[in-house]
């Protein structure tokens, strides 16, 4: 039988050794959801508050091309239509993008021409060159703004994909995505796409009042609630530690 005493010690460090990896696995589970959380609230919080308002495919998905002993030039062309909204909700924006929300980096090996025909016959034209001059590798792109070159109304837009350098070539899908400010619930539904032109409603000049929380509020609420937590748990933990020891402390005494 061991004495009385030491069988205290060795109780209380047992306690203090299980309640302490308890604590820490506690600790880091809190920690480790806080910045997951706080990771998926922040790339939330970049799209809140907006919707896709028109969606456009300009171009499908493309995998690589066989090999080719020399570069192909132009191995893809369409031509639409597209109505965009009139008048344009407040705030919009028209994103050339890879998917079907906007955010999606378009890449094309090698190079992607847009050509923006007007209702009044004036063409407009953007090229994105996707393969760097210094080493030749071919890089996506950020989504590129195209509000400025359209206006609301009808317009024709045509995609041309071009092989430059051999011996392959390949291409992300293409999109012209409108997004805008979200409306209130009682707002009626805005006007666009590739059909008859819609009158807005007058909803379209008025956004809420009252900011409501969006789901990267929670997320970010809840991040920084399991912060709390952990350091809660933390302090608890040394707490704990400085009982434990001056409990084995007077536990020694009894021998």
């Amino acid at each position: 039988m061991l004495p009385k005493g030491v069988t205290l010690i060795l109780s209380l460090l047992l306690v203090r050794w299980v309640v302490g990896r308890m604590f820490r696995l506690a600790l880091w589970i809190g920690l480790v959801l806080a910045v997951a959380l706080a990771g998926s609230a922040l790339v939330a919080r970049a799209d809140d508050g907006l919707e896709v308002v028109l969606v456009e495919p300009l171009a499908p998905a493309m995998p690589p091309c066989p090999l080719a002993d020399g570069p192909r030039g132009l191995f893809f062309a369409q031509t639409q239509t597209v109505v965009l909204p009139d008048p344009a909700p407040p705030g919009i924006r028209y994103m050339l993008a890879a998917n079907s929300n906007g955010t999606g980096q378009p890449r094309t090996d090698d190079q992607a021409v847009l050509l923006i025909t007007a209702a009044d016959g004036r063409v407009r034209r953007v090229v994105l060159s996707f393969r760097r001059a210094d080493d030749g590798e071919v890089l996506p792109l950020e989504p590129v703004d195209l509000t400025a070159l359209l206006a609301p109304g009808e317009i024709a837009l045509r995609l041309e994909l071009y092989d430059l350098v051999k011996p392959t070539c390949s291409s992300t899908p293409y999109f012209l995505v409108g997004r805008a400010p979200r409306l209130p619930e009682s707002a009626e539904p805005r006007a666009g796409g590739s059909g008859p032109t819609q009158e807005a409603g007058p909803a379209h000049a008025s956004l809420p009042s009252a900011v409501q929380p969006g789901p990267s509020d929670w997320l970010l609420w809840l991040a920084g609630g399991l912060a709390l937590f952990a350091a809660t748990a933390m302090l608890l933990r040394r707490i704990l530690r400085a009982v434990v020891a001056g409990a084995v402390a007077r536990a020694g005494g009894l021998r």
